[in-house]
């Protein structure tokens, strides 16, 4: 066993002891559409897809950025205890198709409500390091979200995000399951508002109070009004960070006019 692998661990051991352990939440097999921030972003923030496949200890992540190269990062997964927050870490080497290659590590991997990841990836190459951060949703199906798994720490939620949204449910009128979406969070005290701008799903303002705030993550209801004229009311149990500048929610729906109602789940990177 490699040194930094000892020490991720006997650091996991020390934390298990300590009775502060939570189950591992690894990301379910699949490709996820959403979106990567790091140095090679074309514009800071763009689209990509990871797949992701675990097989026993050994991960493989699989990077198609839009804008540039594809990626694919091999390693295993270091702790054999479960982390504080549920993560998984994992690290090894990788390639990349512009001709780069060296070595990443991971101590932030988490799957969410079974359609859902984060990834954060410290990368090293040539002798520079930089930090790449991958969201996304998949085609699975999605289970209901385990609040746990919200990120603890004290930024707050509001802020400009790039991601994506999906719903399945025929009422929602996506024109794909998962679309990429432009998000707008403003808190000031209890009262919310958030606004979906999709290239191919319109604009939807969400307005209302926050009815718990439980620390690591939001509930809310409200009205909300959409440029395709749909308005009604909509709620959410799950609204939080899912690490200090990654975002998810699922938001339920209510259309009276068109008597149907849906789900939806957006996730996005803070600009």
């Amino acid at each position: 066993m490699a040194a930094h692998q000892l020490v991720h661990a006997l650091l996991a051991g020390i934390i298990s002891l300590g009775g502060v352990t939570a189950a591992p939440s690894k990301p379910t097999d699949a490709t996820y559409d959403g979106v990567m921030r790091s140095p090679k972003s074309t514009f800071g923030i763009d689209q990509n897809y990871m797949t992701v496949e675990v097989q026993e200890r050994n991960i493989t992540l699989t990077q198609d950025h839009f804008f540039g190269e594809e990626c694919i990062y091999e390693g295993s997964i270091y702790k054999s205890f479960p982390s504080p927050d549920s993560s998984i870490s994992a690290g090894g080497t990788y390639k990349c198709s512009d001709f780069t290659d060296g070595t990443w590590s991971s101590d932030y991997i988490k799957g969410i409500g079974g359609d859902s990841f984060v990834a954060i990836l410290d990368i090293s190459a040539g002798g520079s390091e930089y930090e790449a951060t991958y969201i996304g949703f998949s085609e699975g199906e999605a289970v209901v979200i385990n609040n746990t798994l919200f990120f603890s720490n004290e930024s707050n939620i509001a802020g400009n995000y790039e991601g994506s949204m999906k719903s399945t449910d025929s009422c929602a009128g996506l024109s794909f399951s998962v679309s990429s979406t432009d998000l707008n969070v403003a808190i000031d005290r209890d009262a919310i508002e958030f606004t979906q701008d999709a290239f191919h799903e319109g604009e939807c303002r969400f307005t209302g109070k926050i009815s718990a705030d439980l620390g690591d993550y939001l509930q809310a209801n409200g009205t909300y009004m959409c440029s395709n004229f749909d308005e009604g009311t909509w709620s959410t149990e799950s609204f939080g960070l899912t690490s200090d500048y990654t975002f998810l929610a699922e938001v339920n729906v209510e259309v009276p006019d068109r008597g149907c109602d849906y789900k939806v789940r957006y996730s996005g990177i803070r600009r």
